[in-house]
């Protein structure tokens, strides 16, 4: 018997998150770039300022926020996780269930680099996704009109 994303994710209204993801930039966040949330004691030339969409099985508007451009992907995972009161139980689920970062396009950000490795800009998108629901994003005939999908 094949497994499939709704057997994993039942919850998951992928053609809803897939309109809200496909707004990209243009989405409604709950707040400005200029009001942009994170840890203060972030050193102004370390910030990065993004814009974070939410996992599809939350109900968080999109928010923007500011990042140590010199922290480990993980470290921005916990971060946004936090910030966006996202469970975040990377260390007791399975890998598809597990919350990883990803960029407009779809790429997934390896937990082992930071954010400047990941060549992450000012004012970037990122997606706080769990793998599975992003690959089946991916996989869908309509996965290539997301805005965090690769076509």
């Amino acid at each position: 018997m094949d497994i499939t994303q709704a057997d994993i994710f039942p919850d998951i209204d992928l053609e809803a998150f897939r309109k809200k993801l496909s707004l990209g930039g243009n989405a409604q966040f709950k707040n400005t770039r200029t009001t942009a949330v994170g840890n203060e004691s972030i050193p102004q030339e370390n910030r990065l300022t993004v814009g974070v969409h939410f996992p599809s099985d939350s109900k968080q508007q999109s928010l923007w926020m500011f990042l140590d451009r010199n922290w480990m992907v993980g470290k921005a995972i916990d971060e946004v996780a936090k910030r966006g009161k996202i469970q975040n139980d990377n260390n007791r689920v399975p890998d598809e269930q597990k919350l990883r970062l990803f960029t407009q396009t779809g790429m997934e950000m390896p937990t082992s680099m930071t954010l400047a490795e990941c060549h992450v800009n000012q004012r970037d998108i990122l997606c706080l996704e769990r793998s599975g629901v992003m690959a089946a994003l991916a996989a869908s005939a309509e996965g290539s009109k997301s805005g965090c999908v690769i076509a």
